[in-house]
């Protein structure tokens, strides 16, 4: 924490010692990603003596907008300029009296935030096939990268702690230790749409949301100014690390954090509101720091909790809650509490031999595959796209006096169901003189194209048949890529982990 604290000390004095120079906002650097059309180009920075700043761009010269700084004797200068479509390199340069500042090798494209925890900081030297991917990345010339250090505040401020230079191509010493997950999803998005790509890393390992997010998104779920105020939740790494990028337009935002919530001291609905409001304040504040050029509602994708621990483990431990807490309670999104959302499901995808440790995955080739997916569908509307997996839509039962028979519906199946375990499914029970409910796991009797049917004992005597049928509600719910719901033609994506009310008894 002492190392931490004294780089939170350089880093502003970094920025500090920089505002009485001319110069534009630290995130603005040669070899940057700029967002294309339809946002409107957005360029922010400081100068001395609140001098004017002229911003001289292909084929355009604005004057920037001064204003002034309490206390200080330097401006903050900005410019909005005309949208520019996908390409480049251009150079962007500003003078000011007789000083000049450019930004060389800048290209338009669509950038990407991506954040959250330990398996977002999972570097691609630690993947499957690292060293092919790596050698492959320095291809990608118009694919650009950006990390943020590690460095928390207890305020917010105006820029993130950056080490220069702050944008780079992904040679192999810059890509080596890049996010895997945001490389592979942006290199994905780059291969079909051939746009420049811009991947911003700002992520931390072993952190919860609510360091993630801002003071106004707590409140909201019920976190009281005295809780903040005792640092409970303090924000910390939305102050440093996200909140300086909200006056810098962007297409997007992926997500893959949740491990350090999924515990037994928190409820699931919280993180639910937790999940819901970070969202919401994030686009709000995007669209407001950037005047209205990011959207509104701009897409936001996260990956579901990976399996942890022993394959096929019979222990539900925390991570199904959490899961379908990531989902609003749904089992699917995009949904009404969490809209232009899409996700990854990665339950399936388990590592229990990772010398990392077993919640850390190495497979991210597939979490980038089916995040891509989903977010080509949802963030570029590109509809004709299978990336659901089979989601269920009803569940009847048949009391067979021996077993207990279960028929469960699918909708969003591509051509069919494929199935590679008969487990995975428990049928819930409820004690007739109280309110305790069990659960007894089935067997995968039948797979049709778009049902299964399921075979379950009965319940424990004394015990009436339950409300539910639930799904994959286990830590680590399948050996890899083995569990019992699938579908797709080119890519067999998996049903993700749900609960479901039973609607009929035959």
């Amino acid at each position: 924490m002492i190392v931490g604290f004294l780089c939170f000390l350089i880093a502003i004095g970094f920025v500090g010692a920089q505002t009485e120079t001319f110069r534009f906002a630290n995130y603005y650097a040669d070899s940057m990603v700029l967002q294309r059309a339809p946002a409107r180009l957005v360029l922010w920075g400081y100068v001395p003596d609140c001098r004017s700043v002229n911003v001289n761009y292909p084929d355009y010269s604005f004057n920037a907008t001064l204003e002034k700084i309490p206390g200080k004797t330097y401006c903050r200068w900005k410019i909005d300029l005309p949208p520019a479509k996908a390409g480049g390199p251009y150079t962007i340069s500003a003078v000011s009296g007789n000083e000049g500042i450019e930004l060389k090798d800048v290209l338009f494209g669509d950038v990407w935030v991506c954040s959250g925890q330990s398996n977002m900081v999972f570097e691609l030297s630690e993947v499957y096939n690292a060293t092919t991917e790596i050698a492959n990345a320095a291809s990608y010339t118009n694919i650009r990268i950006l990390s943020v250090n590690r460095v928390p505040s207890n305020s917010t401020l105006d820029e993130p702690p950056l080490t220069a230079p702050a944008w780079n191509k992904p040679s192999s010493t810059a890509i080596n230790s890049f996010s895997a997950v945001c490389w592979l999803y942006g290199r994905d998005l780059y291969d079909t749409y051939k746009v420049p790509i811009g991947l911003i890393s700002s992520d931390w390992g072993g952190t919860s949301i609510d360091k993630w997010s801002s003071h106004d998104a707590l409140a909201k779920c019920k976190q009281t100014d005295d809780e903040v105020k005792a640092g409970l939740y303090p924000s910390n790494l939305w102050n440093a690390m996200i909140h300086p990028f909200v006056r810098f337009p962007i297409y997007g935002a992926i997500w893959y954090q949740g491990e350090a919530n999924a515990r037994p001291d928190e409820a699931d609905a919280l993180y639910r509101c937790y999940f819901a409001e970070m969202i919401k304040d994030w686009r709000l504040k995007w669209y407001e720091g950037t005047d209205k050029q990011t959207k509104i509602d701009f897409p936001f994708g996260f990956v579901q909790l990976a399996a942890e621990g022993t394959e096929g483990n019979k222990s539900a431990g925390y991570f199904p809650g959490l899961r379908w807490s990531q989902t609003g309670g749904q089992g699917f999104v995009p949904n009404e509490l969490l809209p232009n959302v899409f996700m990854a499901v990665a339950m399936d995808l388990g590592d229990p031999t990772s010398p990392h440790g077993s919640i850390h995955p190495r497979d991210k080739q597939d979490v980038a595959i089916r995040l891509s997916r989903a977010g080509r569908a949802i963030a570029y509307g590109d509809t004709s796209l299978y990336y659901t997996g089979p989601l269920p839509v009803s569940a009847a039962i048949t009391d067979l006096r021996e077993t207990i028979s279960a028929k469960i519906m699918y909708r969003n199946v591509e051509d069919k169901l494929y199935s590679f375990s008969k487990y995975g499914f428990e049928l819930s029970c409820k004690e007739r003189t109280g309110n305790t409910v069990s659960w007894i796991e089935g067997t995968l009797d039948t797979v049709m194209n778009d049902y299964v049917t399921v075979s379950f004992p009965r319940c424990p005597a004394g015990d009436a048949i339950g409300e539910e049928i639930r799904y994959a509600w286990r830590q680590d719910p399948c050996v890899f890529k083995k569990c019992a719901i699938y579908s797709g033609s080119d890519y067999l994506f998996p049903s993700p982990p749900y609960i479901i009310p039973i609607r009929e008894h035959v």
